[in-house]
């Protein structure tokens, strides 16, 4: 018998003589063993199979069963010249599976997620943002506060009052009494006209004999850019003098069958000293389904019962305005 320490794991192999200068396969590891030709063991084996000395005897004479197939295999790799430290793994045991390390596709889809979280966000904020053309609107007071030309404002108003009309004239006074306020009443005038939008129309007529400085001069016109543009240069010459009758212009006025008329006058205490005034208006009005919506300009606690009444008998409505809500609004 030849006996052997297995390469791997040391166990003392005891082989049969007829392996000498072959190949064999330790029981315990599995590792292929290069037999010497010249070792030669006389121990004596016993009919259990194991060798003297407690070593175990891997391949005795006379067994022909072939085992797992690995004996064939061994013959084979000798034949082709490879010794059994090629075949064997380092250490001598199987090597554990490599594990995919997955933090890298963890944190790049992690980086993906966040930039597209990013982009939707930025992307809802800008749709919901005014865009550089369109003009900024301050809710407070319902008026453009940006620069874009002839801006349409969500609600159209004159000095923060809404109007529901389609068909509006602004009938301002332009008497002497008014010439701390024309300037910015015409400037409020020219807001409140961008607030109306394009689909509706629009007139500017003073207090007077109901042609100078009206524009159109002949009838209503819709609010577009450039009707807008060509109303600011034709009330820009208007300066207050006289006495400013309303009879002329508010018979214009009426003729074309408006919606809603703006009337604003800083003398309202002059009116309702006139007790014929407000009766002279209503006779001009007939049954004109017209609505007076009236502005009394001076000082905060002013008020003038006159056009008070006016708006009330015609469904329309009453509002004072000191010289700085005109101020503020036609900005």
């Amino acid at each position: 018998m030849i006996r052997i320490s297995c390469t791997n794991c040391k166990t003392v192999l005891s082989i049969d003589d007829a392996f000498a200068g072959g190949v064999c396969r330790c029981q315990h590891c599995g590792t292929i063993q290069t037999v010497p030709a010249h070792a030669k063991d006389t121990a004596q084996v016993g009919v259990s199979g194991q060798a003297m000395g407690g070593s175990k005897s891997l391949y005795q004479q006379g067994d022909t069963r072939s085992g797992t197939g690995l004996d064939d295999l061994a013959s084979i790799v000798v034949s082709s010249g490879l010794s059994s430290s090629r075949l064997k793994k380092p250490g001598g045991s199987k090597s554990p599976p490599s594990k995919v390390n997955l933090m890298p596709l963890m944190v790049g889809g992690g980086v993906v997620i966040a930039l597209l979280v990013v982009i939707i966000i930025y992307l809802a904020t800008r749709t919901g943002a005014p865009s550089a053309n369109t003009a900024a609107v301050d809710s407070s007071v319902n008026k453009t506060v940006g620069s874009s030309p002839a801006p349409v404002i969500s609600t159209p108003n004159f000095c923060g009052t809404k109007l529901d009309g389609n068909n509006i004239i602004y009938l301002l006074d332009s008497g002497d009494s008014a010439k701390d306020y024309l300037g910015e009443l015409k400037d409020a005038t020219i807001k409140s006209i961008e607030s109306l939008g394009s689909d509706r129309k629009f007139q500017i007529l003073f207090w007077n004999d109901g042609t100078t400085g009206a524009y159109p001069l002949d009838s209503t016109t819709y609010a577009t850019k450039e009707s807008i543009d060509s109303a600011q240069k034709a009330i820009g010459d208007v300066f207050a003098y006289g006495s400013g009758d309303v009879k002329a212009a508010l018979t214009k006025a009426i003729a074309e069958q408006p919606d809603e008329i703006i009337l604003a006058t800083p003398k309202g205490w002059q009116l309702d000293v006139d007790s014929t005034w407000l009766d002279c208006v209503m006779n001009l009005r007939g049954s004109s389904p017209v609505k007076f919506i009236t502005f009394s300009l001076g000082a905060s606690d002013s008020k003038c019962e006159s056009l008070r009444k006016l708006a009330e008998r015609t469904g329309g409505s009453y509002h004072e305005t000191t010289r700085s809500d005109l101020r503020s609004f036609g900005q």
